[in-house]
Parts: C-alpha cells; structure tokens; sequence
C-alpha cells in the first residue's frame, strides 16, 4: 500500500470513531429521557424488536411518544447520526473498492 492510500484509510477510520462517539452519546441521552410511562422498557415501535438483517438498536425505531420533550428533539438529531453512520459505512466499503482496484 502506499502513503496516500493509509492516508485515506486512517482520515475514514477517524472520522468513522468520531461518528461512533456521538452514536453512543445519543444512545446515554436518549434512553436518559425514555418518559416514566415507559418504564415498562417497550419503547420501541410495533414490529421493530427484530429488525432484520442486523438485530440491533436503530434509533429510527423508537416510538417518539415514549420520550419526554427534550427526549424527542435529541431523537431527531440521533437519527441524523444513525443516517450519517450508515452513509459513511456505504462510502467507505466504496472507497476501500477503489483503492483495491488502482494499488
């Protein structure tokens, strides 16, 4: 491999742990303003406790109305994050194609 293709590597896996940090900060927010009526722990909208094909938590799954206020509009801004990670992941496997074609 050549410099400027780690170069390329190291700026995505940096960007993408940045990514992953502020996935992790709204999931502490998030479920810091799960509202007392659903203390029951199904927040989760109907059908989405087995979303295929990964199995695991998506923000765009959660039922708004199980938030309080501020809950809500961190919820909107988690999904921007959720999206962007998703993007990033789509881009990078693209990229990493790329760099796997021209080395």
């Amino acid at each position: 491999m050549s410099y400027p293709t780690i170069g390329i590597l190291l700026v995505w896996t940096i960007a993408g742990l940045l990514l992953l940090g502020f996935w992790l900060n709204d999931l502490r927010v998030i479920h810091n303003h799960i509202s007392p009526s659903a203390s029951d722990m199904r927040y989760m909208k109907p059908g989405y406790y087995r979303t295929w094909p990964f199995f695991t938590f998506r923000f765009s799954a959660m039922d708004p109305a199980k938030l309080t206020e501020p809950g809500r509009e961190h919820l909107k801004i988690a999904i921007r994050h959720e999206r962007a990670i998703f993007w990033w992941m789509a881009v990078g496997f693209l990229i990493v194609i790329a760099l796997a074609a021209l080395s």
